[in-house]
């Protein structure tokens, strides 16, 4: 018998910054996303719950989930690792879904 989890989310572009960035850490909307995964860019849970206990009881990563299906625009924050084939540090921009490549519910 399969178990239920969550969706999750897995979002890939590479067209949004230049110079490229290889994301170590990421944050959508303040709530921590996975990173560091190949061919993935970020990969962020439904149940992820934000790294302030404050607002953790507010907006999760459902929220986020949302918001992008919606069209909504979400707040990215990414530091990052710096080699020769990428030179960025760090990166704030507003992504969309419009503005990314592909993004998938896992």
């Amino acid at each position: 018998m399969n178990q239920w989890s969550p969706p999750e989310l897995s979002l890939i572009w590479d067209t949004l910054c230049d110079p490229l960035i290889k994301i170590r850490s990421c944050w959508l909307d303040g709530i921590s996303a996975g990173s560091g995964f190949g061919a993935v860019d970020l990969y962020i849970g439904a149940t992820q719950i934000p790294e302030e206990a404050e607002e953790s009881r507010e907006r999760g990563g459902s929220y986020v989930l949302e918001d992008l299906i919606v069209a909504k625009p979400i707040h990215l924050r990414a530091i990052g690792q710096v080699t020769d084939c990428y030179p960025r540090a760090t990166l704030e921009i507003i992504i969309t879904r419009d503005t990314l490549n592909q993004f998938y519910f896992i």
